[in-house]
């Protein structure tokens, strides 16, 4: 056999075993292993290297780039396996990268990039409580960026500053989207409509977009304040916008949108006022133990929603926002045919984006196609169009199963405009709400549009939007109970026009409840003062009413 024919394990084998103590064998072991996708071997040969060999920095970098490889959770599971499979691997390698963290005090520097690069975003798109995989990650996130940079560990502040009688609360916002994004639709109301007597707002972006949004949180701020991500991580711009947030003392820091992207888990990881809040921006809890307090809506939490959190939740009455009516207008021209869609079909929008629906949930779609013949499901490919292709795969063989053609029963759409989003709602006939991780901002937007809306709430916050705003509006006979009567309510709609213009026009003429509530707002400014009043004190909870 020619040497280019060879086994690789048996020239891995001998190579190892001619010198067991060779530290650049298991490396070089590690290496291939990394470019083969054998993720749990290459870990443990690059391990095997650091342990031999534990100053070899250049190893750890080999090592990081494999548990990165098994951190990286996918956007669309193929089947339902798939999704514990990935689950357990990325427990596997969180443990393991801590771990090694933790042994090479070396790897600091390397631990910070690992945190700069990637952030566990699409966990909680698994449908499960995160808790305790997001106390892992936020422990050690706050521990690794105390040991990168020990002198802005030194500034954290243990007390509360000296305020004189009257002076307004000093809150500061930190977030990655202050731009036309969802978590400016669902939050900048908390802006818009604060009591300016009662607070003092300091607003800190760290994001690389800038529109007119922006120019409205610039607007409603006392003080202003951007930093523009690179495409590389630089810790003395990071530091340095750092200690700009900890001069300005603050009193209460709240954190929009933790788990969107890397940048807030590196800004979140540090204490920079007394009191810390994180809210859902992104709705799960973040892990991180400098984080006091989660601000949630009453209406979305579940019972015993406490043991979804490692920060103690608030909830906010009713939907826990300040949301401005969309400035939809009624377009008479709007049209199927615009879009390529059949003009005869019960259009079923289907508008979260894809890595939503999970495949244990295919079957529903089949199934109200068996028993609505003229059923056609639209998709976004939003907001990553490469999610198309494989989600478009698995759905595909959901249908052929059933002997259905996917073509005939379903379009995915590209990523539409704001206008056209708005238009595509008007000429569907139902709202099919994503199971697990419900649609917040496009339920608000398909109820405006007079669009019947179909949910099951889940086990936690995070899929029970829908059911949220539809108890707001006191129509509630759209909320399923289970999975079979969410898919008994969408046939049932498919099959009766008139229900469904009669739940339109009773939509639009309940839909003002949803705009313009202040009592969150209210109840938000209220938690800050009785948490600042707490802080001192060290008294009893705080309740919000």
């Amino acid at each position: 056999m020619h040497s280019t024919d060879r086994d690789p394990w048996d020239f891995w084998r001998s190579r190892i075993l001619s010198d067991p103590l060779a530290a650049n064998s298991y490396a070089a072991l590690g290496e291939w292993l990394t470019r083969s996708g054998r993720v749990a071997e290459a870990t443990a040969a690059w391990s095997k290297a650091l342990t031999l060999e534990p100053d070899h920095e250049s190893w750890y970098l080999g090592a990081l780039t494999a548990f990165d490889g098994w951190l990286q959770l996918p956007t669309i599971y193929p089947d339902a396996a798939a999704v514990e499979e990935s689950r357990a691997a990325y427990g596997r390698g969180l443990s393991q990268l801590i771990e090694l963290t933790r042994s090479h005090p070396a790897l600091v520097g390397l631990a910070l990039r690992a945190i700069a690069l990637r952030v566990p975003f699409y966990l909680s798109y698994q449908g499960q409580n995160d808790r305790a995989l997001q106390e892992q990650y936020g422990a050690w996130v706050s521990a690794s960026l105390a040991a990168a940079f020990p002198d802005l560990a030194a500034l954290q502040p243990r007390q509360l500053r000296d305020r004189s009688p009257g002076d307004k609360i000093r809150v500061g916002y930190l977030g990655s989207h202050f731009h036309h994004h969802s978590v400016m639709k669902s939050h900048l109301g908390w802006l818009r409509h604060a009591d300016r007597d009662r607070l003092e707002i300091y607003t800190y972006y760290a994001g690389n977009r800038w529109d007119d949004t922006t120019e409205q949180a610039g607007r409603l701020s006392d003080q202003f304040a951007f930093w523009e991500m690179g495409s590389q991580f630089d810790p003395q711009r990071y530091a340095a916008f750092c200690r700009a947030i900890w001069a300005d003392q603050l009193d209460v820091v709240v954190l929009l949108d933790v788990g969107m992207d890397a940048v807030m888990y590196l800004l979140g990881g540090w204490r920079f006022a007394p009191i810390q809040c994180a809210t859902w921006g992104h709705p799960v809890t973040t892990g991180l133990p400098v984080v006091d307090y989660f601000l949630t809506s009453d209406r979305m939490e579940p019972p015993q929603a406490e043991f979804h959190y490692s920060e103690t939740p608030i909830c906010l009455p009713g939907l826990g926002i300040t949301y401005d009516r969309p400035p939809i207008a009624q377009w008479s021209a709007a049209d199927r045919a615009s879009f390529g869609l059949p003009a005869d079909a019960v259009l079923y929008l289907c508008c979260q984006s894809l890595y939503k629906y999970l495949p244990q949930f295919d079957r529903l779609w089949v199934e109200i196609a068996q028993q609505v013949p003229a059923a056609h499901f639209v998709f976004l490919a939003s907001p990553f169009p490469e999610a198309a292709a494989p989600f478009r795969s698995r759905l595909s063989q959901a249908f052929a199963v059933a002997g259905l053609d996917f073509a005939q029963h379903c379009t995915i759409l590209p990523p539409q405009s704001q206008e056209r989003f708005w238009q595509l709602n008007q000429v569907a006939d139902v709202f099919l709400d994503s199971i697990g991780w419900s649609g917040c901002n496009s339920v608000i937007e398909a109820i405006a549009c007079g669009l019947p809306v179909v949910t099951l709430p889940g086990d936690l916050m995070r899929g029970r939007h829908a059911l949220a705003i539809l108890q707001e509006l006191g129509l509630t006979e759209t909320i399923a109970t289970s999975l079979e009567d969410y898919q008994q309510l969408a046939i049932d709609l498919g099959r009766d026009r008139f229900r469904r213009q009669r739940l339109s026009t009773e939509l639009r003429s309940r839909a003002d409840r949803l705009f313009e509530d202040t009592r969150p707002v209210r109840a938000l400014e209220a938690f800050f003062g009785q948490a600042i009043e707490r802080r001192s004190r060290q008294t009893s909870p705080i309740v919000v009413a």
